[in-house]
């Protein structure tokens, strides 16, 4: 991965958003000021290995974002930031399928996060680096059973889904959209591999869709009573009862 410190992509999140609080443009520079303040905090964290403080203060400003953020041009950028150090963070503490799900998030929301420099938060960051170029070696490598010939799949089974938190600040304003994903579902029924196929057109809709559905659970797909990884791809449609087909002008 190239070099790309985390102060470059925190400036280039630099652009004006919308806040559900109809915040004026100095209010606003002041909240994203105090998101940055609180990131460059939680990346000191993983510099110096307190996994579990990164981890508490990513989700503490990524709930805040979802709170707050309407839309805007640097929106995705600007989630992207505390999804990226969360995936470090879950490195740390051993939880390397959460932290490569968090790790594609922000790519899909920011590509720009590929060219973070993983080497500067430790062990950590390079354990992340290796499981993120394993898994691009394992992608290109193999293909799910229903892509193959031979015995047909019995498909797999939703057994559960937490249910979608809908964004408060694009809830207010109408925002809605559909979130097409396509997902591996291995032989132990959770998802993994997330691809973005159709942005619903907000980054926050687009966080918290895949936010439910790295929860959601399958009972697997099988050959011949044995289970086998399969090829899904789910829609999750953001839509509120009486609100109009499109976003109330501001």
């Amino acid at each position: 991965m190239c070099c790309c410190p985390l102060q470059r992509i925190l400036v280039s999140c630099g652009l004006v958003l919308c806040l559900a609080s109809n915040a004026g443009a100095d209010e606003t520079a002041s909240v994203v000021a105090e998101w940055t303040a609180r990131l460059q905090t939680a990346a000191t964290d993983l510099r110096q290995s307190r996994f579990t403080s990164a981890r508490d203060t990513t989700d503490a400003v990524l709930r805040e974002m979802l709170d707050q953020i309407e839309s805007g041009d640097g929106a995705g950028a600007l989630f992207a930031l505390p999804i990226v150090l969360r995936s470090i963070a879950e490195s740390g503490l051993d939880r390397s399928d959460d932290a490569l799900w968090d790790w594609q998030t922000a790519v899909a929301l920011n590509p720009e996060v590929e060219r973070l420099s993983l080497g500067d938060y430790g062990d950590a960051g390079r354990g992340l680096a290796e499981r993120v170029r394993a898994e691009a070696r394992s992608e290109r490598g193999s293909e799910p059973a229903r892509t193959r010939g031979g015995e047909p799949i019995d498909p797999p089974v939703k057994i559960v889904s937490p249910g979608i938190n809908y964004p408060a600040a694009a809830r207010f304003s109408c925002r809605h959209g559909d979130l097409v994903v396509r997902v591996r579902i291995d032989p132990d029924g959770v998802l993994r591999r997330p691809r973005v196929e159709r942005d619903p057109g907000n980054a926050a809709l687009l966080v918290a869709g895949l936010e439910a559905l790295r929860y959601t659970r399958y009972r697997p797909g099988s050959r011949g009573g044995v289970p086998v990884a399969v090829s899904l791809v789910t829609t999750i449609r953001f839509q509120i009862p009486g609100c109009p087909t499109e976003p109330t002008p501001k």
